[in-house]
């Protein structure tokens, strides 16, 4: 983990079941949204990380 968020972390050990579950009622279109927000998320710390930088944990 680099940026070290803790509600990540906690997702993370919640166990890749709870990752891929998504809440009753929402729409395809509002999945995609989330996953495009996360990947810009991604695309961001990384962009932001240098390669000396130790993991976050």
């Amino acid at each position: 983990m680099i940026a070290g968020e803790q509600d990540v972390a906690g997702q993370l050990a919640a166990g890749a079941e709870a990752h891929w579950c998504v809440p009753e009622g929402m729409t395809i279109d509002e999945v995609f949204a989330d996953y495009r927000a996360a990947i810009a998320r991604a695309d961001a710390v990384l962009a932001a990380a240098v390669p000396e930088q130790e993991p976050a944990a």
